[in-house]
């Protein structure tokens, strides 16, 4: 990496300092010769890398990736391994809610879905086991709001939305033939629209 960093600053450099020369230069039949060495200058620096590659570069990479590649193997920890193994679970949930979400919305139109899939994944087995899986319906169609009346003197109560989602049915029979799940696991609930 220093290496790199140590030709980028050769190359602007040299690309400065021919600049400078060309615009001092007079403008006489030597102007031709000396644009011809300042063209070489540059040549030799930006074929200095490659050189460098072949001569000593292959024992530096191959060092460099021996060096890692020690790294690698003495400093992976168990609470590293940890990590890596609840990262890649948590991303493999978090992919298995966007798809079933996709499947879902591919197959009914006009509806949105959140899916929720509650599972545990054996990743060295490559395995999951589903154990419930939720999913909120938001239907597209616009709703008429109903005539609301407001009356101080009587107590306000909270309205609950666990209304029956349209077409709940065909979303759990879909789901059950898709995920290979039981009819039990599956909560179809409706998502009142926040827009």
């Amino acid at each position: 990496m220093e290496y790199i960093k140590n030709f980028i600053i050769a190359l602007v450099t040299t690309i400065i300092f021919i600049t400078a020369v060309e615009i001092i230069a007079p403008d006489k039949p030597i102007k031709k010769y000396i644009k011809f060495v300042l063209n070489l200058i540059l040549v030799s620096v930006l074929l200095n890398p490659i050189v460098y590659l072949f001569t000593k570069g292959e024992g530096e990479i191959v060092g460099s990736i021996q060096k890692y590649e020690q790294i690698l193997s003495q400093g992976s920890t168990s609470s590293d391994t940890k990590a890596i193994k609840d990262n890649r679970e948590e991303a493999f949930k978090e992919n298995l809610n966007k798809n079933c979400a996709m499947l879902l919305q591919e197959k009914f139109d006009g509806k949105k879905f959140e899916c929720n899939v509650i599972c545990t994944v054996d990743l060295e087995n490559m395995t999951y086991n589903i154990e419930k899986v939720n999913v909120g319906v938001k239907d597209n169609k616009i709703k008429l709001i109903e005539k609301i009346e407001i009356d101080t003197s009587k107590s306000t109560e909270v309205m609950s939305s666990n209304e029956e989602v349209e077409g709940s049915d065909e979303i759990i029979e879909y789901l059950i033939e898709e995920l290979n799940v039981s009819r039990e696991k599956i909560d179809v609930y409706k998502v009142e629209r926040s827009e």
